[in-house]
């Protein structure tokens, strides 16, 4: 057994979205075999864990580094990366998530000076939280390929970690969203129920948020058109307000609910759940779909994003109708899980969620694909990588920190606090 401290920087509660998912369910898959503190921008304390659950303040982090074999996190600030360096601690850096691409269409609509700033803020910590990495975990295969690529602009792939290990495997790894051990089963009222919807009726599901880099538009419009075929088919927003309050409001969530109104379709064909459906009761939403789509627009966030809401659909066995271009549209294809179509094509999207609603015979083989893709993707299965990196981290010497990496840890903290706090900051952290 090995102490793991797992920093978040999303919301743990009843309501909670992927990142904080994510840590939630490392959390339990690994805590079976480890000592887990979970570390957490905001707590809620009804949630009850077996294991610690803490804020992330600085004493917090402080208190529980003492014995701990590494630190799963997102991003290394300079100060966590110091106080690891200087106890031995290793730095497992999780970059399942582009911040980079995805920020860039989050802040595209801002001036060219906000989006330089954000740019600038973002890739800083991306590329110094490589640098200070021991391990890297990402979601698929094509992410490695991108990482692989910062690696070697950061000159991290040497002959040294060729030799140790041809394949960087040891250097970076596959560790994709998981799903849950527990099959859905219905804990309260049904997405019919609230919506009034009846049995009979096809439900497609939109079974997340509302992003910038979505595409709810040409859904929209395809629903339109759909209706002029068949009038029993309804489309669910299953969130929208995003859990943690820092996340900016999304322009395309705006766009979606005015074509919405506009095109009389509002509260009579198209529901939008303008709160977040609590992540123990998202099941009441899927199993009362027909279809879950994922549309999205095709730009550089899409070829490295990892949409974790399909994998809510691989878990309640819901086919799947997305966009083309990312990572799922292949595996949909491949698996023959549900169909891919033309991103804003309207009238490809529409002609597929025709088909599928015919093809009750495809559906329930599409159901019993997903049972044996649901098996290779639970949290205990695809962590491996973690535990088999903490195994050798326990075994190999504690590394130290050189005056190399003392020096970059102070640089990047200079260029984001400044020289004084800098100073007295170090100065106390290596006294104590």
């Amino acid at each position: 057994m090995a102490k793991v401290i797992l920093c978040c920087s999303d919301v743990i509660g009843p309501k909670m979205a992927g990142p904080a998912i994510r840590y939630w369910e490392f959390a339990l898959a690994l805590s079976k075999k480890h000592q887990v503190t979970l570390l957490a921008r905001s707590v809620d304390p009804s949630f009850k864990a077996p294991f610690k659950v803490l804020k992330n303040t600085f004493s917090n982090f402080y208190q529980e580094l003492k014995g701990a074999v590494a630190i799963i996190t997102q991003d290394v600030h300079p100060i966590t990366a110091l106080l690891a360096k200087l106890k031995g601690v290793r730095l497992i850096v999780d970059a399942y998530d582009p911040v980079v691409l995805e920020n860039l269409e989050i802040f595209k609509e801002k001036s060219l000076f906000q989006r330089n700033y954000h740019y600038q803020a973002i890739s800083l910590t991306q590329l110094f939280s490589f640098r200070m990495a021991d391990f890297v975990i990402c979601a698929n295969e094509r992410q490695r390929d991108l990482w692989i690529g910062l690696m070697m602009g950061l000159k991290l792939l040497t002959p040294a970690t060729y030799s140790y290990d041809c394949t960087l495997r040891s250097y970076i790894d596959v560790v994709p969203f998981g799903l849950s051990s527990k099959q859905p089963a219905f804990n309260g009222p049904s997405l019919r129920e609230r919506y009034g919807l009846k049995k009979e009726d096809k439900v497609l599901l939109w079974g997340g948020g509302i992003w910038n880099w979505f595409d709810p538009i040409t859904l929209i419009r395809a629903l339109k058109q759909v209706l002029r075929v068949r009038q029993d088919v309804y489309l669910v927003f299953m969130g929208v307000k995003h859990p943690n309050p820092i996340v900016p409001e999304m322009k395309m969530a705006h766009q979606a609910l005015e074509l919405a109104k506009n095109e009389n379709l509002l509260d009579r064909h198209i529901f939008f759940n303008f709160d977040w459906i609590p992540y123990e009761d998202r099941q009441n939403f899927l199993l009362d779909a027909d279809i879950g789509v994922s549309t999205h627009l095709l730009h550089l966030e899409t070829a490295f994003s990892f949409r974790t809401r399909i994998l809510d659909y691989i878990w309640a066995k819901l086919p799947v109708i997305s966009s083309e271009g990312d990572f799922f549209a292949d595996l949909i294809r491949t698996k023959q899980l549900g169909a891919v179509v033309p991103c804003q094509n309207s009238e490809a999207l529409a002609s597929a969620i025709l088909n599928l609603l015919q093809e009750q015979q495809e559906i329930e083989a599409i159901k019993e694909r997903l049972e044996t893709l649901h098996e290779n993707l639970k949290w205990e299965k695809i962590i491996l990588p973690i535990e088999m990196a903490m195994e050798r981290f326990t075994h190999e010497k504690k590394p130290r920190l050189s005056l190399r990496g003392l020096a970059d840890i102070l640089k990047t903290l200079l260029k984001m606090r400044g020289p004084e706090k800098v100073l007295k900051k170090t100065l106390s952290l290596i006294r104590s």
